[in-house]
């Protein structure tokens, strides 16, 4: 329960930080990007969180923080190319690195999304393993 609130609030601190930091951005170029957070749940029950940060066109950089019971907190770093509205769906693409710090290990992975008013599915093909991974939450654009 502690590392649960520890993380929570790693991901709180994070997402004032920077949206602070781009907003301030944002009034001086007189232009805004959207920013996406998502929080979703693990396959071990913990709620987990991620940001997409806007860097120019269709282009974001990205992080996710996850906590797992047999294997502790990962730490994800990604880049995705947001490939613009078809109907009313947003599809994206990229790639990635998981970061173990328990067994200090990395897995890099490609990354596969779509978004859909303010839910987000994704798939993760780790290139190190025949491992597939899903998750699906909500997202919120600020």
């Amino acid at each position: 329960m502690k590392k649960r609130k520890v993380i929570i609030l790693l991901v709180l601190i994070c997402v004032l930080v920077f949206s602070s930091n781009i907003l301030a951005k944002c009034r001086k170029e007189k232009e805004c990007h959207k920013n996406i957070l998502t929080i979703y749940k693990t396959n071990d029950d913990y709620y987990s969180a991620g940001i997409k940060i806007h860097y120019k066109a269709g282009v974001y950089f990205g992080g996710n923080i996850e906590y797992h019971r047999d294997c502790g907190v990962n730490l994800e770093l990604n880049s995705v190319y947001m490939i613009p509205d078809i109907f009313i769906f947003d599809f994206y693409g990229g790639g990635g690195v998981k970061i173990n710090f328990l067994d200090e290990e990395t897995d890099l992975h490609i990354l596969l999304g779509s978004q859909f008013f303010f839910f987000f599915a994704e798939t993760k093909y780790y290139l190190s393993e025949n491992e597939v991974e899903y998750r699906s939450g909500f997202k919120f654009d600020f």
